[in-house]
């Protein structure tokens, strides 16, 4: 489905005098990750609002992956126009299955295929990010396949933990082989 028909663009002006108050600045993180930004001053031009469940990207590194949803961690977001920010239609839309699809390998390599510009500066577009196919199951289906992803990440950390205990006590095996 092309997500241009599961999305609207959010264009919601934010005017602030000398500082942010209770609107918080953010980055995009390659890994999809989005965090508080570490600034005291309002961007000069442009900021737009954005808040928990949106989609936001660079425009320059959403190629590179720097595309995510705002986690409810952080309530307001102020952005620049770097940063487009798009609302997912929740009666189609589970915001974790959003988030699990944009960091999939081929909806990356599309986003990719997408960029215009100079090298180095190549940057995806809102239009072109709208054009973008995405899969969409039904709602039940979205939330059986986050749930499952879930249950898979806690069995890996599971074992990763086991995979350390083993290793410690080879280790401390080993060392009293030694003496």
């Amino acid at each position: 489905m092309p997500i241009r028909e599961l999305v609207s663009q959010r264009l919601d002006r934010v005017k602030l005098a000398g500082a942010f108050g209770d609107w918080t600045p953010i980055t995009v993180h390659l890994t999809g990750e989005i965090s508080a930004r570490n600034r005291t001053m309002p961007y000069k031009g442009n900021m737009f609002a954005a808040y928990p469940g949106d989609i936001i990207f660079s425009k320059i590194d959403a190629r590179n992956g720097a595309i995510g949803v705002l986690p409810s961690e952080i309530a307001k977001t102020v952005v620049t126009p770097e940063f487009p920010v798009f609302t997912p239609d929740p009666a189609r839309l589970d915001g974790e299955f959003v988030k699990l699809v944009l960091r999939t390998a081929n909806f990356l390599a599309e986003l990719r295929t997408k960029a215009s510009g100079t090298s180095g500066r190549k940057r995806i577009t809102p239009e072109a990010f709208l054009e973008l196919l995405i899969p969409l199951p039904d709602l039940v289906q979205q939330q059986a396949v986050v749930a499952s992803y879930r249950t898979a990440l806690k069995q890996a950390a599971d074992m990763e933990r086991e995979a350390g205990e083993i290793e410690a006590k080879a280790r401390a095996a080993q060392s009293l082989s030694r003496r």
